[in-house]
């Protein structure tokens, strides 16, 4: 149970980092939400020393603001359970106040941010034109790791353990946090993104979003990321295989961009042309979003039946990060999904895959052995190597270990055919 005292101190601690931003009305709206939670904790503390209930929506600090006068509503805790007098919800997410926690006080920026930039977002980049399809080696080694951009450890240690294994290309599944500022994009990703040796590619996300997309633009800019040439969207290709990596977040819905969605005018032609030509061609197909197409109970989301629905069968690998955790999904409809979203941000193993460990084919449930985060699973990215017409993936833990590996290749064309 969360002590009042505590979540009033970080209220308040909240409220004096919101004043002194430049005063603006999205600092009054989030003032006026924490002067809300405020008002009720000062009504539980007459009855109680503890907040008896975690709010429902189980997310970042943005919801629980929204929630925190409702605590007592009898809508109950979301589905978890208290482990080490910390509340961890069914999807590993931790409910503390430490760094990246889901009660961290910095997700006031988050907030922030989205009221301030909402109605005021740079435009799609690269609107109306064709995102630049890059060729790459018929054998190449990949990086992908999603949700890094917290500029500590362990993201700063899988930064560095990826540039010592030097791969050709690495791939940010996105997520600069808290809100991907152009100051945060800076200090927290480029600053210390391993490079790959034929280049590197970052995707949009939620986060970078909350900005209005300021950022990601800027990072965009790097030399890191010249032949991404300003696109949020890209395709690398070789004779056997075409890597598309789609912007999952600007026309996202839900609260806080957080329901990936395709525009349907212009992102889905685009990919069902791609999708169309590899088949053509007899190239297997590797998807990258931010967003995740299933969730951790395999339930499918608007993105997978937007991107099923382009592919018109065909097969292919889905990576994807957004959800804090890294998990191999069982395959359905030709899709093989990979959650990569374990790159930096504590979470537990997830309670949902816990209880029923044969709904996935994986899942990382190992301690990182964090004195300073006791819940938290081992941290990692994956590692993709091509090599033909065979891939083969690798989760690799922070503490260096293959934590699963796998192996694809092609049978009848243009089917994924698990040989490993």
């Amino acid at each position: 149970m969360v002590p009042i005292k505590l979540l009033a101190q970080h209220l308040e601690m909240a409220a004096r980092n919101v004043i002194a931003r430049e005063e603006s009305s999205a600092n009054r709206q989030v003032l006026d939400l924490l002067d809300k939670a405020r008002q009720q904790l000062v009504s539980t503390s007459a009855t109680s020393s503890v907040l008896e209930k975690v709010p429902p929506e189980a997310s970042e600090l943005q919801k629980v603001l929204h929630l925190l006068s409702d605590a007592h509503s009898g809508n109950g805790a979301p589905p978890g359970e208290w482990v080490d007098g910390t509340w961890v919800d069914d999807s590993g997410n931790i409910w503390g106040f430490k760094k990246y926690e889901n009660l961290d006080p910095g997700w006031i920026e988050s907030l922030v941010d989205y009221y301030l930039y909402v109605d005021n977002k740079r435009p799609f980049p690269g609107q109306g034109e064709a995102p630049p399809r890059i060729p790459i080696p018929d054998t190449a080694r990949i990086a992908l790791v999603g949700d890094w951009g917290t500029g500590i450890n362990p993201a700063l240690q899988i930064g560095l353990d990826i540039q010592a294994e030097g791969p050709d290309i690495t791939i940010h599944l996105g997520d600069v946090y808290y809100a991907g500022t152009p100051t945060e994009e800076m200090e927290r990703f480029t600053s210390h993104w391993p490079t790959g040796k034929l280049g590197s590619f970052m995707l949009n996300s939620n986060h970078e979003m909350y900005s209005g997309l300021r950022g990601y633009m800027q990072a965009l800019g790097d030399a890191k990321f010249a032949q991404q040439q300003g696109f949020s969207q890209f395709a690398l290709e070789n004779s056997h295989w075409m890597l598309i990596g789609l912007d999952s977040a600007y026309y996202a819905g839900g609260h806080f961009y957080s329901d990936g969605n395709l525009n349907p005018q212009t992102q889905l032609p685009w990919l069902t042309s791609m999708a169309q030509e590899a088949q053509r061609n007899d190239k297997q197909l590797i998807l990258l979003t931010h967003h995740h197409g299933l969730d951790l109970s395999n339930a499918p989301q608007l993105l997978w039946g937007q991107i099923t629905g382009a592919l018109n069968g065909m097969a292919a690998l889905w990576y994807w990060g957004h959800i804090h955790a890294a998990v191999a999904h069982p395959e359905q409809q030709g899709i093989q999904g990979r959650c990569v979203g374990h790159g930096a941000i504590p979470a537990a193993p997830p309670p949902i895959l816990m209880r029923n460990r044969s709904s996935v084919v994986w899942f990382e449930d190992q301690s990182a052995h964090d004195p300073q985060s006791p819940q938290r699973t081992l941290n990692g990215y994956m590692r993709l190597t091509l090599d033909g017409a065979m891939v083969t993936e690798e989760f690799v833990a922070e503490n260096k270990q293959v934590r699963w590996k796998n192996q694809l290749g092609q049978s009848a064309r243009p089917a994924l055919r698990n040989i490993g």
